[in-house]
Protein backbone atom coordinates (compact mmCIF):
# COMPACT_ATOMS: atom_id res chain seq x y z
CA UNK A 1 0.00 0.00 0.00
CA UNK A 2 1.34 3.28 -1.10
CA UNK A 3 2.54 6.26 1.52
CA UNK A 4 0.12 8.98 2.20
CA UNK A 5 1.19 12.03 3.20
CA UNK A 6 -1.40 13.94 5.61
CA UNK A 7 -1.49 17.03 6.98
CA UNK A 8 -4.32 17.77 9.87
CA UNK A 9 -4.76 21.69 10.94
CA UNK A 10 -5.73 22.30 14.49
CA UNK A 11 -5.15 25.59 14.40
CA UNK A 12 -9.16 26.62 15.76
CA UNK A 13 -11.40 25.04 17.76
CA UNK A 14 -9.04 22.64 19.29
CA UNK A 15 -8.50 23.14 22.89
CA UNK A 16 -5.49 21.51 25.59
CA UNK A 17 -8.48 18.84 26.72
CA UNK A 18 -8.68 17.65 22.62
CA UNK A 19 -4.99 17.62 22.03
CA UNK A 20 -4.84 15.69 25.36
CA UNK A 21 -7.26 12.94 24.09
CA UNK A 22 -5.87 13.43 20.34
CA UNK A 23 -2.39 11.23 21.30
CA UNK A 24 -5.22 7.55 21.69
CA UNK A 25 -6.38 8.58 17.93
CA UNK A 26 -2.69 8.69 16.68
CA UNK A 27 -1.87 5.79 18.20
CA UNK A 28 -4.40 3.86 16.95
CA UNK A 29 -4.11 5.67 13.43
CA UNK A 30 -0.23 4.73 13.42
CA UNK A 31 -1.36 1.30 14.38
CA UNK A 32 -4.41 0.80 12.13
CA UNK A 33 -3.50 2.70 8.94
CA UNK A 34 0.48 2.13 8.96
CA UNK A 35 0.42 3.56 5.14
CA UNK A 36 -0.37 7.41 6.83
CA UNK A 37 2.65 9.35 7.04
CA UNK A 38 0.73 12.19 9.74
CA UNK A 39 2.14 16.08 10.31
CA UNK A 40 0.00 18.44 12.73
CA UNK A 41 -0.23 21.82 12.96
CA UNK A 42 -1.30 23.62 15.91
CA UNK A 43 -0.38 25.66 18.58
CA UNK A 44 2.41 25.16 20.14
CA UNK A 45 1.60 24.42 23.77
CA UNK A 46 0.40 21.66 22.38
CA UNK A 47 3.37 20.28 21.29
CA UNK A 48 3.76 17.42 24.39
CA UNK A 49 0.12 15.83 23.77
CA UNK A 50 0.66 15.44 20.01
CA UNK A 51 4.64 15.46 18.76
CA UNK A 52 5.60 11.87 20.61
CA UNK A 53 2.70 10.28 18.05
CA UNK A 54 3.51 11.61 15.38
CA UNK A 55 5.52 12.13 11.97
CA UNK A 56 5.99 15.62 12.24
CA UNK A 57 4.80 18.61 14.53
CA UNK A 58 4.27 22.54 13.01
CA UNK A 59 3.45 25.23 15.49
CA UNK A 60 1.33 27.54 14.15
CA UNK A 61 3.60 30.19 13.96
CA UNK A 62 6.06 27.89 11.51
CA UNK A 63 5.32 27.73 8.04
CA UNK A 64 4.68 24.06 6.98
CA UNK A 65 7.61 22.60 4.66
CA UNK A 66 6.78 19.65 2.43
CA UNK A 67 3.93 18.54 0.24
CA UNK A 68 0.63 16.68 1.42
CA UNK A 69 -1.40 14.57 -0.42
CA UNK A 70 -4.38 15.58 1.57
CA UNK A 71 -4.87 18.70 4.16
CA UNK A 72 -7.71 18.19 6.30
CA UNK A 73 -9.15 19.68 9.90
CA UNK A 74 -10.25 17.30 12.66
CA UNK A 75 -13.59 16.47 11.91
CA UNK A 76 -14.56 15.12 15.65
CA UNK A 77 -17.39 15.87 17.84
CA UNK A 78 -18.81 14.78 21.49
CA UNK A 79 -20.15 10.64 21.01
CA UNK A 80 -23.12 10.26 20.33
CA UNK A 81 -23.14 6.59 20.53
CA UNK A 82 -22.94 3.98 23.42
CA UNK A 83 -20.19 1.27 23.16
CA UNK A 84 -20.00 -2.18 24.86
CA UNK A 85 -16.06 -2.91 23.74
CA UNK A 86 -14.43 0.63 24.24
CA UNK A 87 -14.91 3.99 26.43
CA UNK A 88 -17.85 6.16 24.54
CA UNK A 89 -15.62 9.07 23.83
CA UNK A 90 -14.83 11.49 21.13
CA UNK A 91 -11.63 9.40 20.18
CA UNK A 92 -13.47 6.38 19.96
CA UNK A 93 -16.91 7.73 17.86
CA UNK A 94 -13.87 9.72 15.84
CA UNK A 95 -11.96 6.41 14.52
CA UNK A 96 -15.66 4.63 14.18
CA UNK A 97 -17.27 7.15 12.18
CA UNK A 98 -14.54 9.98 10.81
CA UNK A 99 -11.71 7.30 9.79
CA UNK A 100 -13.58 3.97 9.28
CA UNK A 101 -11.82 2.32 11.63
CA UNK A 102 -13.98 -0.28 13.57
CA UNK A 103 -11.35 -1.82 15.88
CA UNK A 104 -10.55 -0.83 19.17
CA UNK A 105 -7.03 -1.38 21.25
CA UNK A 106 -7.82 -0.87 25.16
CA UNK A 107 -3.41 -0.95 25.33
CA UNK A 108 -3.52 2.71 23.34
CA UNK A 109 -6.52 3.82 25.75
CA UNK A 110 -4.24 6.02 28.24
CA UNK A 111 -3.52 9.80 27.72
CA UNK A 112 0.14 9.83 27.86
CA UNK A 113 2.15 13.66 27.24
CA UNK A 114 5.19 14.55 27.49
CA UNK A 115 6.33 16.23 30.68
CA UNK A 116 8.75 19.49 30.26
CA UNK A 117 12.05 18.15 31.57
CA UNK A 118 13.14 21.98 32.58
CA UNK A 119 9.98 22.36 34.57
CA UNK A 120 10.80 18.71 36.42
CA UNK A 121 14.01 19.98 37.29
CA UNK A 122 13.31 23.46 38.47
CA UNK A 123 10.12 21.96 41.09
CA UNK A 124 10.69 19.80 43.57
CA UNK A 125 8.01 17.34 44.93
CA UNK A 126 5.78 19.35 47.70
CA UNK A 127 2.52 18.83 49.54
CA UNK A 128 0.63 20.58 47.54
CA UNK A 129 -2.50 20.41 45.36
CA UNK A 130 -3.00 21.35 42.16
CA UNK A 131 -6.65 22.67 41.71
CA UNK A 132 -8.30 24.33 38.48
CA UNK A 133 -12.14 25.09 38.68
CA UNK A 134 -12.16 27.23 35.34
CA UNK A 135 -12.20 26.16 32.18
CA UNK A 136 -12.47 27.67 28.25
CA UNK A 137 -15.00 25.57 27.23
CA UNK A 138 -18.89 25.85 28.29
CA UNK A 139 -18.12 27.09 31.82
CA UNK A 140 -21.71 27.70 32.22
CA UNK A 141 -21.47 24.24 32.55
CA UNK A 142 -18.51 23.25 34.06
CA UNK A 143 -16.55 26.24 36.15
CA UNK A 144 -16.80 25.46 40.22
CA UNK A 145 -19.37 28.53 41.81
CA UNK A 146 -17.69 31.02 44.56
CA UNK A 147 -19.11 28.55 47.44
CA UNK A 148 -17.44 25.34 45.90
CA UNK A 149 -13.92 26.79 45.53
CA UNK A 150 -13.80 28.04 48.92
CA UNK A 151 -15.11 24.94 50.53
CA UNK A 152 -12.61 22.95 48.84
CA UNK A 153 -9.57 25.24 49.22
CA UNK A 154 -10.50 24.99 53.06
CA UNK A 155 -10.61 21.27 53.06
CA UNK A 156 -7.27 21.06 51.60
CA UNK A 157 -5.83 23.37 54.14
CA UNK A 158 -7.40 21.47 56.41
CA UNK A 159 -5.80 18.62 55.79
CA UNK A 160 -2.28 20.59 56.03
CA UNK A 161 -1.83 20.96 52.14
CA UNK A 162 -1.64 24.11 50.04
CA UNK A 163 -3.80 24.52 46.97
CA UNK A 164 -2.16 25.62 44.12
CA UNK A 165 -3.56 26.89 40.86
CA UNK A 166 -1.50 26.06 37.64
CA UNK A 167 -1.97 29.71 35.79
CA UNK A 168 1.25 30.37 35.70
CA UNK A 169 2.38 26.89 33.47
CA UNK A 170 2.14 27.29 29.73
CA UNK A 171 1.74 24.44 27.61
CA UNK A 172 0.96 20.93 28.14
CA UNK A 173 4.16 19.73 28.40
CA UNK A 174 5.00 22.45 31.32
CA UNK A 175 1.36 21.49 33.18
CA UNK A 176 2.12 17.93 33.20
CA UNK A 177 5.33 18.65 34.98
CA UNK A 178 4.08 20.93 37.77
CA UNK A 179 0.98 18.32 38.41
CA UNK A 180 3.26 15.20 38.95
CA UNK A 181 5.10 17.15 41.54
CA UNK A 182 1.70 17.87 43.46
CA UNK A 183 0.68 15.80 46.16
CA UNK A 184 -2.90 15.43 44.62
CA UNK A 185 -5.11 17.46 41.96
CA UNK A 186 -8.78 18.71 41.85
CA UNK A 187 -10.55 20.06 38.83
CA UNK A 188 -13.35 20.50 36.39
CA UNK A 189 -13.73 18.61 33.59
CA UNK A 190 -10.93 20.68 31.33
CA UNK A 191 -7.74 20.38 29.48
CA UNK A 192 -5.34 20.17 33.47
CA UNK A 193 -7.61 17.45 34.43
CA UNK A 194 -6.77 15.60 31.38
CA UNK A 195 -3.19 16.42 31.78
CA UNK A 196 -3.46 15.27 35.64
CA UNK A 197 -4.41 11.96 34.49
CA UNK A 198 -1.57 11.45 32.45
CA UNK A 199 0.63 11.52 35.65
CA UNK A 200 0.52 9.06 38.54
CA UNK A 201 -0.67 12.07 40.80
CA UNK A 202 -3.88 11.22 42.54
CA UNK A 203 -6.84 13.23 40.71
CA UNK A 204 -10.52 13.89 41.34
CA UNK A 205 -12.51 15.17 38.72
Amino acid sequence: MSTVRILFDLRSGFGIGDAVQSGVMWRHLKKYRPHWVIDVRAPGAFSAAIRPFINAFWPDDVPVAGEYESVQALGWTDCFETFSDRPSTKVAYALKNVFGIEEYDPALGRYEVEKDAETLDRLKEHGAVGINFKGNSHPEMKNLCMADREAIRKEIHRLDSIPQGLEFFRGVGELAAAISKCRAFIGIDSGPGKIASCTDTPTLI
